[in-house]
């Protein structure tokens, strides 16, 4: 086994040995409108369409023994292991060596906020497994690329901002066939996320709106402010916690530092082993 799939097993051994009990209030509510819900059209959610399908499948193969908060988190778990591999075939494809890959989904692997969302319930990591997918299928084929983004799209709505990505990596793939490869990728992913959801609305009962349009636009009455000052300080806290997490204990002031001066070492050796020689791919 390779330095990248091992890494990816022990995180996920990890993952599933220390799952996170502390849950997000709506992974809460996928999972109870699973286990009392037996109406099929009521599980097309419009922000994830097809998750609440992956839940119900496997509670029905349990035999409805087991709870299905548990169910989707033990599937995260696994799918956060995929998603480093992913993540390392990302790496690969950029000719970072072995090592610099393993070490880098590492890096991602123990961070605190891709450890939060793997160990949880909600939809986000399945999500992101197949926008990497994407990613690396854009270079070869904007057609597959194209289908695993809309794959994406049915495990959460916001994988559709990856589309300026895509366009921008069909327009470095080739030039000259850039308007012909644009509008495939387009056709497909945008209008085959249409065509799905336009399908799944004439079958849902939970709508939260009249319209196809305003269903698949439609995001809860949230109240929003904004304020320069208080949003810089809430970005600085929030990026600190990436990593860290949680709340900052005494030690994290110690670690902290520590690991952000052993980080800015790491990417200053990667740039300059960078700039005097080519990337080994041995």
């Amino acid at each position: 086994m390779g330095r990248g799939p091992l890494v990816a097993v022990l995180f996920t051994i990890l993952y599933l040995a220390f799952p996170t009990r502390e849950y997000y209030w709506d992974g809460v509510n996928f999972a109870l409108q699973i286990e009392t819900t037996r109406d099929w059209h009521k599980f097309f959610s419009v922000h994830h369409l097809f998750y609440d399908f992956i839940g119900d499948a496997e509670y029905r193969l349990t035999g409805a023994h087991t709870r299905v908060l548990y169910l989707l988190q033990w599937t995260n778990c696994i799918a956060g292991g995929a998603l480093l591999w992913a993540t390392f075939l990302l790496f690969r494809s950029f000719d970072v060596p072995l090592p610099n890959c393993a070490a880098c989904i590492a890096i991602v692997g123990a961070s605190a906020t891709f450890w939060k969302f793997t160990t949880d319930v909600d939809s986000y990591i399945l999500a992101n497994i197949f926008l990497i997918l994407t990613y690396l299928s854009l270079n070869r084929s904007p057609v597959r690329g194209a289908v695993l983004h809309v794959c994406a799209m049915m495990m959460h709505q916001v994988s559709a901002l990856f589309y300026p990505v895509g366009l921008a990596l069909i327009w470095r793939r080739s030039r000259e066939r850039f308007w012909r490869d644009a509008a495939l990728y387009t056709l497909i992913s945008a209008g085959g996320t249409f065509a799905i959801y336009a399908i799944a609305f004439r079958f849902t009962t939970a709508r939260e709106a009249p319209t196809l349009l305003g269903w698949v636009t439609f995001h809860a009455d949230l109240p929003f402010s904004f304020s320069l000052v208080n949003s810089s300080r809430w970005l600085a806290l929030g990026t600190g916690r990436l990593l860290i997490g949680g709340k900052l204990s005494r030690a994290a002031y110690l670690v902290g530092p520590l690991s952000a001066i052993l980080i800015g070492f790491a990417a200053a050796g990667f740039t300059a082993g960078r700039s005097t020689s080519r990337f080994s791919t041995r």
